[in-house]
């Protein structure tokens, strides 16, 4: 049966018992009403979850169930995970339910699939699963090759599949399913039964496989002859669309238009396309809806259409499953390969093209409770339960109760008041009218005037009445009068007519007049109020001639001036601004500061929607300020505003007033100078710890000197037992871990002993990959990616060795198990500008060596002291703290460049530019054998003035069958050259002693004894000694702390057969 809406001025049966009813009934009617409705809303709940709990039951009495729900992609597909929410809503309570995201949208490929499932047999070895429910294709073929070895006999339950061939399920008793079905036709036949007024049809298809299908089902329905419609294929030769092209032409097509989205995986170079990043982009562009018929695009701005659902094949898959638990096999269930798609309809996409939701009901030719609307705005109530509707019933009853009951009394003493006072009223508002008031007969001659008109017109009551404003000296324009005469007839009132008078012949006013014909004792009369504007047309003339004035002065004005209202939205740019910004005028007015010429997010991360906002509010605490604005070219510049309220006749701020000038160049020169100092205090920092960590180390050497040698004196005693020796190895190795680590202080104190070569990187990172490979594991995967025509560069390859260790190992630890750490070279030139804003780059060719990772990544303040020593992020006991010191000290003994960009959670990267090297390339010489130990025999003067590495060196010269004589002091060496009476063979003397160091005194002893061989020791290496002045360059040398074998071979070196016991002329 059809309703039609009642008739024009006909009541409402409901509202005619509320203005008829007796107040006593209208009380019960709503008492009654807080009653009945909450206990229908409370029993339709009880219904609704009658059925869950019966399910419930059912499942407790078989047994808690265990599934496993294999999903081919990852969180975040709407359809994959709409699946998941259908089967999930089908399960009984108590489920045991294990999910898994094989993630194969991102990642493919054999080797993927297998390492997927050695996963799976290790995790779910020792599990039992009733049902596994296997999501699309990927983990459907992931299945059928393997459920046997990883699940055997477990039934699997299929869904969203789509390209299921013939034979796939041959010889699979354990899989049944549903398969995924779409249909274009009764999309489109949705889409232009809701609106039939469409124009024409946008066809978007791609030149995938499946675009092909769909393009030749959409091009046989356009010579169906069944739509109206013309089909525009906006690929007309089906070879794929540009995503720019695509987006260019949506923005020109016509309105009345509708987009059909046929799915757009591919462009026209075969590029993959996103999805999620292309439907928002073509519904935002689109001249009308945008239909599909995949319900993966719901909820990115298209209408919708009908759509194959995820949930409801989730739903189906479920049902299946039931129906196996209920003692039904798997290959007795045939695969469903229709399954019946749902209308689907995006609420906020109707409210965009205004699209009531009966067209929706209309088109779809169903009840509403068939059809899924996304974003469906629900009602205040719904979910509040019985009780508060109850209580709000009751108070909203009583609230109406009181309010009619107080209505009608306060109706009744009104009547009353109106009665008693109608008369005077009308007399006194007649007479007390601040404007004229004046009453004339059909002839025109005064009746009534007020007091107002005898204030304007300087005319008296007395000179008015019964004569005609003419006869009186008020002259009205002649032109009005018509006028309001031809109103008064056609429409019996004329209201707000601007009306020239002259009162008297001498004086000229502005009037605004109001007339109605009025019912009167003798008849119709005109009833006429009049207000003098003429002060009002005088003062707009002067403010029209200000603004002028005012307008000149600031489009004038060679500074920015703009006005924005409390929401900021502009509405006043001057043309120096327009300018300055770039922009028209057009483009700005209307639109909000921010977006515009004020970024939302500054280039120091300041969130200036905030900062506007405050301004807005609180003008005066930001009266003035500086922040960053944008050019319409992107162009980023520094302003100093001047912010100044406008108020409106209550007082309320509406508008603000800026004044604007640029404060570019100054912010950049501060910005400038505060980085230069910043640089100058880190580079003062760095020195100063080198230094620090170089006399550590120094220091440090003697006493690994002093127990390095002693255990190896010990090792020397043959009758050690066991255990003894075995701790004095440890001892001993301890000792050269220790030397190791001075070797990194040095490196970062850059005085660590190089000996530079000439290399290819590509060549020599090759020959380490094996190695960095097994510092990282097999987790971490790692890149090589080697540029080509690589220069060369000189440096020691030791210390590329530690380079690339101490990078590839805090790489490692920044990335989890499946991350990714990529090394990269590369030739580069640093300019001059390049060079300006770092300390101790030099312009010229660099060889670029990247190490990145997809790490965690640092912030800002970590950042800054990553290459500080002993600073660590790492746990106590997991990290020295010396592996990034060490880098950036051998980066800059070898006068390159490091560099580090990073983000929490967006990895890291580390660029060293080591320089060109373009001088001849130097023959490798061939390494010496190593030095067999052999007794010596001579005599040997050792200086040394730490007694314990005196004693120590003593000891190891006479094992080696030297004699020996020992000073702790110059003096006493002095005094040993000038006594004693034999043959002094060789001097090994340390560099740094109190008085005098190790070069004056080798000069003075030398000059008693010519023949008298030298040796020097320091815990500094050679090449610092040298260069501090303290030996000369090509002595011989031994670094501390040193072994037993390398002394040995020192002193056989200074001391050849040939010489020994040379005369010793004095």
């Amino acid at each position: 049966m059809t309703t039609h809406p009642p008739a024009p001025g006909a009541k409402q049966p409901l509202l005619a018992f509320f203005a008829t009813a007796e107040p006593r009934w209208l009380a019960c009617f709503l008492f009654l009403w807080t009653l009945i409705v909450p206990a229908a809303l409370w029993a339709e709940g009880e219904a609704q979850s009658a059925a869950p709990r019966e399910a419930a039951g059912q499942a407790r009495s078989n047994g808690p169930r265990r599934v496993l729900i294999l999903n081919s992609y990852h969180p975040g597909m709407h359809f994959s995970d709409e699946e998941v929410r259908g089967i999930r809503s089908v399960l009984p309570p108590g489920t045991e339910v294990f999910l898994e995201y094989m993630d194969t949208k991102r990642i493919q490929g054999e080797a993927y699939l297998t390492q997927l499932a050695q996963l799976y047999a290790m995790k779910y070895a020792h599990s039992r699963f009733d049902t596994i429910f296997s999501l699309d294709d990927d983990a459907l073929r992931f299945l059928l090759a393997r459920a046997g070895r990883l699940f055997p006999e477990t039934p699997v339950v299929f869904c969203g599949v789509n390209a299921l061939q013939s034979g796939m399920l041959d010889n699979q008793p354990w899989f049944t399913g549903v398969l995924e079905t779409i249909d274009i036709e009764a999309s489109l036949d949705f889409a232009l039964r809701m609106l039939p007024q469409t124009t024409q049809v946008l066809v978007i298809t791609d030149p995938t496989t499946t675009g092909a299908a769909n393009r030749q089902t959409l091009e046989r329905l356009a010579r169906s002859g069944a739509y109206k419609q013309p089909f525009v294929f906006l690929d007309p030769d089906g070879s794929g669309l540009e995503i720019d092209t695509l987006v260019d032409t949506l923005r020109r097509s016509p309105a009345g238009s509708i987009v059909y989205y046929a799915d757009f995986y591919k462009d026209r170079q075969g590029h993959t396309v996103n999805a999620e990043a292309i439907v928002p982009l073509v519904a935002s562009h689109a001249p009308g809806p945008v239909f599909v018929h995949n319900a993966t695009y719901l909820g990115y701005g298209v209408l919708g259409g009908k759509l194959n659902s995820g949930f409801d094949q989730g739903v189906t898959a479920g049902h299946l499953a039931l129906q196996m638990w209920q003692g039904k096999k798997a290959a007795e269930i045939p695969v469903l390969t229709e399954n019946a798609n749902r209308v689907m309809v995006d609420h906020q996409s109707l409210d965009r093209w205004n699209i009531p939701r009966s067209a929706v009901l209309t088109a779809a030719g169903t009840e509403e409770k068939n059809i899924i609307f996304l974003h469906k705005p629900e009602p205040f109530w719904r979910g509040r339960g019985g009780y508060f509707l109850a209580g709000l019933g009751f108070i909203v009853f009583q609230a109406v109760l009181i309010a009619w009951l107080f209505q009608l009394l306060q109706r009744q003493q009104q009547l009353r008041r109106e009665a008693r006072n109608a008369a005077e009223r009308f007399r006194a508002l007649f007479d007390l009218a601040p404007f004229a008031c004046v009453v004339n007969d059909q002839a025109g001659r005064y009746l009534m005037v007020n007091r107002a008109f005898t204030q304007i017109t300087g005319i008296t009551a007395a000179e008015a009445l019964g004569r005609t404003s003419q006869e009186a000296g008020v002259l009205l324009d002649r032109s009005a009068v018509r006028a309001i005469k031809r109103e008064l007839d056609k429409h019996g009132v004329v209201a707000g007519m601007e009306v020239p008078v002259t009162i008297r012949r001498h004086r000229f006013l502005h009037t605004l007049q109001a007339s109605a014909m009025i019912d009167w004792e003798s008849g119709p009369v005109i009833l006429s109020a009049t207000a003098d504007i003429t002060t009002i047309r005088q003062a707009e003339a002067a403010l029209r001639e200000s603004e002028e004035r005012y307008r000149e002065l600031v489009e004038n004005a060679s500074i920015i001036i703009i006005k924005f209202d409390i929401s900021g939205v502009l509405t006043f740019v001057n043309a120096y601004a327009l300018k300055f910004f770039g922009f028209t005028e057009e483009e700005l007015l209307g639109r909000n500061v921010v977006g515009t010429i004020v970024p939302e997010i500054d280039s120091n991360g300041q969130d200036l929607r905030v900062m506007m906002a405050a301004i807005c509010q609180d003008t005066e605490t930001f009266r003035d300020n500086i922040n960053e604005n944008m050019t319409r070219d992107g162009q980023r510049l520094w302003i100093h505003w001047n912010n100044r309220v406008i108020r409106d006749e209550h007082n309320r701020i509406c508008e603000i007033l800026s004044f604007g000038s640029d404060m570019t160049r100054r912010k950049q020169a501060e910005d400038e100078r505060e980085r230069l100092r910043d640089q100058l205090l880190q580079a003062q920092k760095m020195e100063s710890v080198g230094r620090l960590a170089g006399g550590v180390a120094h220091d440090f050497n003697n006493m690994l000197g002093v127990i390095i040698g002693h255990a190896e004196l010990a090792l020397t005693d043959a009758g050690l037992g066991t255990r003894l020796r075995h701790d004095l190895q440890q001892i001993l190795t301890a000792a050269e871990r220790s030397a190791e680590l001075t070797r990194q202080l040095l490196a970062f104190a850059r005085k660590q002993p190089i000996a530079p070569k000439v290399l290819d990187l590509n060549q020599s990172i090759t020959e380490m990959l094996k190695m960095l490979r097994r510092l990282i594991g097999e987790d971490v995967q790692l890149l090589w990616r080697p540029g080509e025509g690589l220069w060369p560069v000189r440096i020691d390859p030791t210390q590329l060795t530690q380079i690339l260790a101490n990078l590839s190992i805090n790489a490692k630890d920044a990335v989890v198990d499946d991350g990714q750490i990529v090394i990269e070279t590369a030739n580069t030139v640093l300019d001059a500008a390049y060079c300006t804003s770092r300390v101790g780059c030099i312009p010229g060719e660099y060889v670029q060596l990247m190490v990145c990772d997809n790490g965690c990544g640092m912030d800002q303040a970590t950042q800054e002291r990553i290459f500080d020593p002993f600073f660590t992020t790492k746990g106590h006991g997991q990290g020295t703290g010396l592996g990034l010191s060490t880098v950036s000290g051998i980066v800059t003994q070898n006068h390159g460049l490091i560099e580090c960009a990073s983000e929490p959670g967006q990895g890291t990267t580390f660029r060293l530019y080591l320089p060109r090297f373009v001088g001849e390339v130097e023959e490798e010489t061939i390494a010496e054998p190593p030095v067999v130990v052999s007794p010596g025999s001579g005599t040997i003067l050792l200086v040394e003035d730490e007694q314990v590495l005196l004693e120590m060196s003593e000891a190891m010269l006479e094992t080696l069958g030297y004699t020996v004589l020992i000073a702790s002091t110059a003096e006493e060496a002095l005094r040993w050259a000038r006594e004693y009476t034999g043959v002094i063979d060789l001097l090994i003397t340390d560099v740094i002693m109190p008085g005098m160091n190790g070069k004056e005194l080798a000069a003075r002893l030398t000059a008693i004894r010519p023949a008298m061989r030298c040796l020097f020791m320091s815990g500094y290496p050679a090449d610092v000694i040298a260069h501090q002045g303290m030996i000369e360059q090509g002595v011989r040398f031994i670094q501390k702390p040193f072994t037993k074998t390398a002394l040995a071979a020192k002193v056989r070196e200074a001391l050849p057969e040939r010489s020994m016991h040379a005369p010793d002329s004095r």
